[in-house]
């Protein structure tokens, strides 16, 4: 069984970058396909990436979208609990990778698509008002990792077993259902931004949802460890961007850093 965290280091824009998060034994690298944002990743850069993502994988590597065809398929939702969906995923991702993940927000289906296509992303992590329905999520060519916004409204809801009438990422409902989302990312509202989250709400989701998630929002190779510690219950792995960088940029020494320390909790 493959070991937990999963890490991603997202918001690379290099291929030096790209290279030193894999050499570290990062599981998912991130890149950002948002247009207009200080991380926006230049075409010609993401396809060099992911040949090196490509290369780095093992022969016999199962690609994303099999591994998750292969998952809903042994997973038996009227008998085994949410959280083992989650993390069976996490560690098929972890045993089978390094995979890549581009990061959308409020771009069409049809966009993002071509955009996956293009680059040969693994992965897309969206991260605006997109529907989470199932029938949306349906639609993209390779599988979604959910961006979730905790708030005192919809952690109420959730804790209420009721749904937000709006189909989006503050929907926690959607969030939480096995097959929809190959995984369940926590973040701050924007994202990138080196906000830290409220630790204790992502335990309080855990503890209303049952739902395994990645931990991102403010994270460092000094804290990694102990947001971890704070949410082993729950969480699957961790995310990191502005915490890995050094004025703006991708600093070297704090990915190896950041992977070793993630990689070290627990054992």
């Amino acid at each position: 069984m493959a070991s937990l965290p999963l890490v991603k280091i997202c918001g690379l824009q290099s291929v030096e970058a790209a290279q030193v998060a894999l050499d570290s034994g990062a599981d998912l690298l991130g890149i950002i396909l948002v247009p207009g944002r200080s991380r926006t990743i230049d075409t010609a850069v993401a396809q060099q990436i992911a040949q090196l993502v490509q290369r780095k994988r093992r022969k016999n590597a199962v690609a994303s979208t099999k591994l998750i065809k292969t998952v809903n398929a042994t997973y038996d939702e009227n008998a085994d609990p949410d959280h083992v969906y989650f993390q069976t995923i996490a560690q098929a991702l972890i045993h089978n990778g390094p995979y890549l993940v581009g990061v959308v927000q409020n771009q069409t289906i049809g966009l993002i698509n071509k955009l996956a296509i293009t680059i040969g992303l693994d992965f897309i992590q969206i991260h605006g008002k997109e529907s989470r329905s199932r029938a949306s999520i349906a639609q993209y060519v390779v599988p979604v990792i959910s961006r979730v916004v905790l708030t005192n409204d919809n952690l109420a809801d959730l804790q209420r077993e009721q749904t937000l009438v709006e189909d989006n990422h503050l929907n926690l409902s959607l969030a939480c259902t096995p097959r929809n989302h190959a995984l369940v990312l926590m973040d701050s509202e924007v994202g990138g931004e080196g906000k830290t989250i409220d630790w204790s709400s992502c335990a309080r989701f855990y503890e209303l949802s049952k739902t395994k998630y990645i931990l991102a929002g403010g994270l460092t190779p000094d804290n990694v460890q102990a947001a971890l510690e704070e949410n082993s219950a729950g969480v699957l792995g961790v995310d990191v961007s502005g915490g890995v960088e050094t004025d703006g940029k991708k600093d070297m020494r704090k990915i190896r850093q950041f992977v070793e320390n993630a990689k070290a909790w627990g054992k």
